[in-house]
C-alpha cells in the first residue's frame, strides 16, 4: 500500500515530498498505536490528564509532520527551495519519478550520493522528530500532573513507536529508491564515470533487526498484561530463544550461500577457474548458482576463444614479420647492386667529363699556337 501510494506520488509531485509522505503517515499510526498503548496503562483517570495527554500528543504530532515535509521540498509547492540539501538534487533532476536524461556527469553523481544519504537521514529525522514528540508529552504530562508513573508509561510507549517508525522508514527508503538507484548505477557505467558502492546494511544487521521486532513485541505484550505471571514470562522466553535459535539458522544458511558464491567470484577476478556451487537446498540459491556457473563457463568459453584468437594472430604476425623482413633484404641487395651500377655510371661518366675536358683544352691551347704562327706570318709577310 505505501509503495504503490509513493509510485502514484512521485509522478504527481517532487521526489522527495513523494517519499516522506509515506514515512509520515506511517510515523502517525505507529504514534497512535504508542497511544493507544499509553492510555491503556497510564492511570489519566487519577490525574485528570487525558485530555492535555491527547492534544499534546496531536499537535506535537502535526508539527512534526510539518517539519517533515518541509525537510523534504514542501517549500517547493510556493516556489522555495528550501528544503535539506541532500534533497536538492533529488527533487531538481527526478521528474515523474525518471532521472533526466541531460544531467551532466557531476550532477548524475550527486543524485547518486543523495540516495545513500537521503536514506540514513530519513532514518535519522523520523528518529529525531518522534523522540520528540516522547518527550514533549512525557514532560508535559509530568509538569502538569507531577506524577513521575505515568511520564515513564509515555516514554516505553513512545519508544515503541519510535522503534517501528525507524525500522520501517530505513526499509521502505531502501525498497523504493533501489529501482532509480540501480537506473543512475547504469548511466554512471555508460559514461564510465567511476563511482563507489556503499552498502548500507547486511544480511546479518537484517536478522537483528527481525529478532528486534519479536522482542519488541513480546516488550509490548507484556507492557499490556503487566505485572506478567511468571509461566507467561517463561513460556515467552522459551519461545522467544527457541525463534531466534531457527531464525539464525535460516539466516546463517543464506549468508553462507552468498559467502560461498562470493568466495568462487574471487577466484575467477584473479583468473582462476570458478565453479558456484553452494551446499544450500534453496531453489532460489541453486538457480543463481547454475545462472553463475553458465556465466562463468562463457567467461571461459571466451577466454579459451580469445587464447586461440591470440594464438593465431601471433602466428600470422610472425609469418608477415619474416615475409617482411625478406623483402627487407631482397630490397637492400637491390639497392647494394644499383647504388653499384649507378656508381659504375657515375665514374665512367666522370672519366669521360675528364676526357672531354682535357680535349678541349687542347683544342684551345692548339687555336692560341694557331693564332700565334699566323701573326708571325703576316709580320714576314709585311718585310
Amino acid at each position: 500500500m505505501f509503495i504503490r501510494l509513493f509510485n502514484f506520488l512521485v509522478k504527481r509531485t517532487y521526489y522527495g515530498i513523494a517519499l516522506v509522505i509515506p514515512g509520515l503517515i506511517w510515523a502517525v499510526l505507529a504514534a497512535a498505536f504508542g497511544g493507544i498503548l499509553i492510555l491503556s496503562k497510564a492511570n489519566f483517570t487519577a490525574t485528570g490528564t487525558e485530555k492535555i495527554f491527547t492534544s499534546t500528543l496531536f499537535f506535537s504530532v502535526i508539527v512534526a509532520v510539518c517539519i517533515g515535509l518541509g525537510e523534504f521540498g514542501l517549500f517547493r509547492l510556493f516556489g522555495k527551495k528550501w528544503e535539506n540539501k541532500n534533497l536538492k538534487a533529488l527533487n531538481n533532476n527526478i521528474i515523474r519519478g525518471q532521472i533526466r536524461s541531460d544531467v551532466p556527469d557531476q550532477t548524475l553523481l550527486a543524485i547518486y550520493d543523495s540516495f545513500d544519504k537521503t536514506t540514513t537521514f530519513l532514518t535519522n529525522i523520523n528518529l529525531g522528530l518522534v523522540t520528540g514528540v516522547i518527550i514533549i508529552v512525557a514532560l508535559a504530562e509530568y509538569l502538569v500532573s507531577h506524577q513521575f508513573t505515568n511520564a515513564l508509561v509515555i516514554l516505553i510507549g513512545g519508544s515503541i513507536a519510535a522503534f517501528v517508525t525507524v525500522i520501517f522508514n530505513a526499509v521502505f527508503c531502501t525498497e523504493v529508491m533501489s529501482s532509480l538507484r540501480k537506473e543512475c548505477k547504469n548511466l554512471l557505467s555508460t559514461r564510465n564515470v567511476s563511482f563507489k558502492e556503499y552498502p548500507l546494511t547486511d544480511l546479518k544487521t537484517k536478522f537483528r533487526l527481525f529478532i528486534s521486532l519479536i522482542v519488541l513485541i513480546l516488550l509490548v505484550i507484556f507492557f499490556l498484561i503487566y505485572p506478567p505471571k511468571l509461566n507467561l514470562v517463561i513460556i515467552s522466553l522459551a519461545g522467544l530463544i527457541i525463534m531466534i535459535i531457527v531464525i539464525n539458522a535460516i539466516f546463517s544458511s543464506f549468508y553462507r550461500a552468498f559467502d560461498e558464491i562470493k568466495q568462487s567470484a574471487k577466484k575467477l577476478e584473479i583468473g582462476e577457474k570458478a565453479i558456484f556451487f553452494s551446499g544450500s537446498t534453496d531453489k532460489e540459491i541453486i538457480d543463481l548458482s547454475k545462472s553463475l556457473n553458465k556465466t562463468a563457463q562463457n567467461i571461459r568459453n571466451y577466454q579459451k576463444e580469445l587464447e586461440e584468437a591470440k594464438t593465431v594472430l601471433e602466428i600470422k604476425v610472425k609469418s608477415r614479420t619474416k615475409e617482411l623482413k625478406e623483402l627487407a633484404q631482397s630490397l637492400e641487395e637491390q639497392v647494394k647492386q644499383r647504388t653499384k651500377e649507378l656508381q659504375g655510371r657515375v665514374d665512367e661518366l666522370e672519366r669521360f667529363r675528364r676526357l672531354t675536358v682535357g680535349r678541349e683544352l687542347k683544342m684551345l691551347e692548339l687555336k692560341k699556337e694557331i693564332k700565334e704562327l699566323k701573326e708571325e706570318l703576316e709580320k714576314h709577310e709585311s718585310h
